[in-house]
């Protein structure tokens, strides 16, 4: 049973911040809801495993911004923004978003599915880097997701590990991956875009993995996420970013200096397909034309998986 489409308010009432499960109660339509389980927080907020005695079975996540910044204008649209975003975007590794709505202390809520499974930046930080099978399999179907994302006009803005959710299997694929937080993302459909461009010209993002570009608080476009895509590969195959330094400025310092350069994947990963060291190097290119496309990104992943299986199939006895 798919998640309700939800279109009011989700009324939590808080008089402080949540600490143990079962605090919380909220009705949602006619659905109660109770909030269970604490899944996550961060500066900005919190995500809440919730549930409802109505619908038995149905698991939610409900993300609800921090009070502290429930009254900033950009927060607010931003987050919102989120859930527009989502609902543009009709693609299966791409998060939906069931509905939005406000706490009754005025802080904005979002209601979406609840993801049974582990971050790519959990699975990295237990592995240090992945098989090159389940590498590409991964980043085929983000390359996808973002094809789908980039279709609609939409650049994500926030490509990285702690973004990508994995799935044991799905639909009879492995590692299914659902794309998440377009928090930050950008819209190049003026109609749809509202007041989103004015609050994010400055930066926004996750030193690492932005685009020089959007380092320096220039206009993206979807080169920007090739370019996460591209250092996101380099991590879950070399065990290590590109770029690396002694704190976030020193790593967006290489990143922003055209004299600055990494190692080449294949130095860390000889059984990497040559495509793909290939296409992390182009994909990571300073400027932002010379990088591939997603669809084009999916294709150079596809050609090295299957001319890897191809080889273990030449060399097998």
């Amino acid at each position: 049973m798919g998640c309700p489409v939800i279109t009011r308010d989700l009324r939590v009432p808080t008089k402080q911040e949540p600490s143990e499960p079962g605090e919380l109660r909220g009705s949602l339509l006619q659905i109660p809801l109770k909030l269970i389980r604490l899944i996550g927080s961060g500066g900005m907020g919190q995500v809440w495993e919730a549930a409802s005695d109505d619908l038995p079975g149905l698991r939610l996540a409900v993300k609800v911004v921090a009070a502290e910044y429930a009254k900033d204008p950009g927060t607010v649209a931003r987050f919102f923004g989120e859930a527009r975003a989502a609902a543009a975007i009709d693609d299966p590794n791409i998060i939906k978003v069931s509905g939005t709505g406000r706490t009754e202390d005025g802080r904005p809520a979002l209601v979406m599915p609840y993801i049974e499974g582990q971050s790519l930046a959990d699975m990295c930080d237990e592995t240090g880097r992945l098989p090159v099978d389940k590498a590409g399999k991964i980043l085929l179907q983000l390359a996808s997701a973002l094809r789908a994302a980039h279709g609609a006009d939409i650049v994500h803005r926030d490509i990285k590990p702690q973004n990508v959710m994995l799935l044991a299997r799905r639909w009879g694929i492995e590692c299914f991956v659902i794309l998440v937080d377009f928090g930050i993302c950008k819209f190049h459909d003026k109609a749809m875009a509202g007041n989103i461009h004015s609050i994010t010209s400055q930066y926004i993002g996750t030193p690492g993995y932005s685009a020089p570009e959007q380092l320096y608080g220039r206009p993206v476009n979807a080169k920007a996420d090739i370019y996460a895509l591209g250092v996101l590969a380099y991590r879950i195959l070399c065990g290590r970013l590109p770029f690396l330094g002694d704190n976030n400025m020193a790593v967006m310092t290489q990143q922003c200096n055209p004299q600055a350069t990494f190692p080449e994947p294949h130095e860390h990963r000889s059984d990497m397909p040559r495509e793909w060291n290939d296409l992390i190097v182009l994909s990571l290119e300073r400027d932002p034309s010379r990088r591939p496309s997603a669809s084009e990104f999916g294709r150079w992943i596809a050609a090295g998986m299957k001319n890897g299986a191809s080889m273990l199939t030449s060399l097998a006895p």
